[in-house]
């Protein structure tokens, strides 16, 4: 299990701690890319589970953000000694880690565009939260030109909005108030986003075959269970980077109270709120 304050730090040479400080000086965009890294790391508690079959040639990790799950697949691979896999990704100078430090079939390249090239073929395309796409309907046509014939297509996605289970999340919750103006899109939106109610009828329609799993992530460190503990401390620092980005990126759109936010922010740390996303 990776302890949170053992790994690479993104920005780099920053420890976690200094996230919210780090977060102040970042341009907008770049706060958000980093809340979403941030996620990566969340999800990265998981293994994988990719099927270690000795067809899987190419692999595709999209959208690649720091290569987090890019580098552990190619490890993972490597301890089956399937060790010519090659794992492609979109460079981020911002959040990947030194190219040196990269395993030597982790390629990351520097137009995103080049990696749906007509004659390129995925045995799996991997891409874990696709909140952060710009345009699904052009992903899912990139997936259906470029997953090879027998391939696998891989989707982690997480709705930001908390759900509880024995009542502990209020209806009244700051956190439960603010998500839902941060994360639920406007009936008027014509944006081309991802709507996580409609991915599987979406998959569905060109042809492919859907099956989902279901996790949930703990909002702060309420579990028992160790593993859960360390999810819930990383998915706290998620919510909050989450939470400033969007909050920023708002701006004058939405009437955002700052008693609200500041609220919400503590409910993240209160573990009497058995909250989760999923």
């Amino acid at each position: 299990m990776t302890d949170r304050h053992e790994i690479d730090q993104y920005p780099k040479n920053v420890p976690p701690d200094c996230y919210c400080w780090v977060s102040m000086l970042m341009p907008l965009q770049d706060r958000l890319a980093n809340a979403h890294d941030l996620l990566h790391r969340t999800l990265s508690e998981y293994s994988s589970s990719l099927p270690f079959l000795e067809r899987i040639r190419h692999i595709l990790a999209f959208s690649t953000n720091s290569a987090i799950w890019a580098v552990q697949t190619a490890k993972e691979m490597a301890s089956h000694r399937l060790t010519e896999v090659k794992i492609v990704g979109f460079r981020d100078p911002l959040l990947h880690p030194p190219l040196r430090t990269l395993p030597h079939n982790v390629v990351l390249e520097v137009d995103q565009h080049a990696l749906w090239k007509e004659k390129r073929k995925y045995d799996v395309i991997h891409s874990r939260e696709i909140g952060y796409m710009n345009n699904w309907p052009e992903f899912r046509g990139n997936v259906q030109h470029c997953l090879a014939a027998a391939g696998e297509l891989r989707i982690e996605i997480v709705g930001m909005i908390p759900l509880s289970d024995d009542g502990s999340l209020h209806k009244d919750s700051a956190l439960l108030k603010l998500s839902r103006m941060l994360w639920e899109p406007p009936r008027t939106s014509k944006e081309p986003i991802v709507d996580p109610f409609t991915i599987t009828q979406d998959l569905e329609k060109i042809g492919m075959i859907v099956s989902t799993v279901h996790r949930k992530l703990p909002i702060n460190k309420y579990s028992d269970d160790e593993k859960e503990k360390i999810i819930g401390d990383w998915f706290a620092i998620t919510m909050n980077e989450f939470i400033k980005a969007r909050v920023a990126l708002a701006g004058e759109r939405l009437a955002l109270d700052d008693e609200l936010v500041e609220k919400a922010r503590k409910e993240t740390e209160d573990t009497t709120i058995h909250a989760y996303c999923n």
